[in-house]
C-alpha cells in the first residue's frame, strides 16, 4: 500500500512541474528503483485515481524499475545484491557496500500535447 504514497509524490512533482508549461499531458514517466519496494502496477492502479480532477487527469504512467546495484567497498566490484546473497558482496563476502542503483523515484519526463 506504500504505493500509494509514492504515487502522490510523483503527481506533486508532475504538477510542480507543469505550472509553466501549457497543453493537455499525455504521459508522466517515472524511474523507481528496486528498493523502494513499490511495483510498477500498483503505482498504475493508484495513478489513475490520484489524478482525478487535476490537470494530469486522463495521462497515463510509464514507468522505468531500475534495478538495486551496489559497489563493494572492500573489494571494489559491483553486484546485484538480493536476498540469495543476504546483500553481501557475491565476489568477496562483505558486507561493506554502497547502492548505486535502486533507490529512484523520480519523474523523468512529462509528455504534453499541445
Amino acid at each position: 500500500m506504500h504505493e500509494l504514497s509514492y504515487v502522490v509524490k510523483i503527481v506533486d512533482k508532475a504538477i510542480s512541474a507543469m505550472n509553466s508549461v501549457e497543453g493537455k499531458v499525455v504521459c508522466v514517466h517515472v524511474k523507481i528503483g528496486e528498493l523502494t519496494g513499490a511495483l510498477p502496477e500498483y503505482l498504475k492502479m493508484y495513478y489513475k485515481q490520484a489524478t482525478l480532477n487535476t490537470l494530469l487527469e486522463g495521462s497515463s504512467l510509464s514507468v522505468e524499475y531500475i534495478s538495486a546495484r551496489a559497489k563493494c567497498g572492500s573489494c571494489g566490484k559491483e553486484y546485484a545484491p538480493n536476498r540469495k546473497n543476504d546483500y553481501l558482496c557475491p565476489y568477496c563476502g562483505s558486507a561493506d557496500a554502497v547502492f548505486i542503483s535502486g533507490r529512484e523515484l523520480t519523474v523523468d519526463k512529462i509528455e504534453v500535447e499541445k
